[in-house]
């Protein structure tokens, strides 16, 4: 018997990666490695996201987070993000969160500051 909740987080990723693609957003699921868990999502060249679909926002922020940047290490990108489902809302309504640090180091790569 499948995994619901492997099949709801599953889901989740897929229609996160679409909704990238549909914005014209290069995005990709990257097959997994084992142990070696290099993200749900690359979003571009830079960027590896980690998808929750978790009714406890505060855990999925704080393990996705914590997750998005072993990740982002692991897959030799330098930035990790995390999306966070938001309840009964479109995907586009989603949220995304990093650490502070990092997004600093977003913008600066980028020269947005």
């Amino acid at each position: 018997m499948p995994n619901p909740n492997g099949a709801k987080g599953t889901r989740f990723e897929t229609d996160v990666t679409r909704e990238f693609l549909g914005a014209g957003v290069y995005a990709v699921k990257p097959r997994q490695a084992g142990d070696k868990d290099i993200g749900d999502i690359h979003v571009g060249p830079d960027i590896v996201a980690q998808a929750k679909a978790w009714k406890n926002v505060t855990s999925a922020l704080r393990e996705g987070t914590k997750g998005a940047q072993l990740q982002a290490k692991r897959a030799k990108r330098p930035f990790g993000v995390t999306i966070i489902k938001k309840a009964q809302a479109p995907i586009r309504d989603a949220y995304v969160a990093m650490p502070l640090h990092v997004f600093i180091s977003l913008l600066k790569s980028r020269q947005l500051l």
